[in-house]
């Protein structure tokens, strides 16, 4: 079953105010942004913090996304960027990666 025609019409649903769908499209995609945070801030007590932050942010801005882009990308780029705003707020010294590791191996 190909899911990501669902994530995408389920977020433009979240985008009308449609909270059951909310609550489908993070059951859809918090295991893959909780596994993207782990990679970039590791398994510390923030990253539920982050994961929350991250669909907070998400459900926040997505009524001024213009699905021009997946919004599975947007939730993405919002994680990474939770990311980075957790390992500075803590300090953390791991260092974040610039590019995803896969599509290095790609090239």
């Amino acid at each position: 079953m190909d899911v990501e025609p669902e994530e995408e019409a389920l977020a433009r649903r979240v985008a009308r105010g449609d909270h059951k769908a909310f609550h489908r499209f993070y059951d859809l995609t918090s295991p893959t942004i909780q596994r993207r945070l782990t990679y970039l801030i590791g398994a510390v007590p923030e990253r539920e913090d982050a994961l929350q932050d991250v669909f907070a942010s998400f459900f926040e801005a997505l009524g001024s996304f213009r699905f021009e882009a997946r919004a599975t990308t947007f939730l993405y780029r919002i994680a990474s960027n939770v990311a980075c705003d957790s390992a500075r707020s803590t300090g953390c010294s791991k260092k974040l990666p610039a590019k995803n590791p896969r599509s290095e191996a790609a090239s």
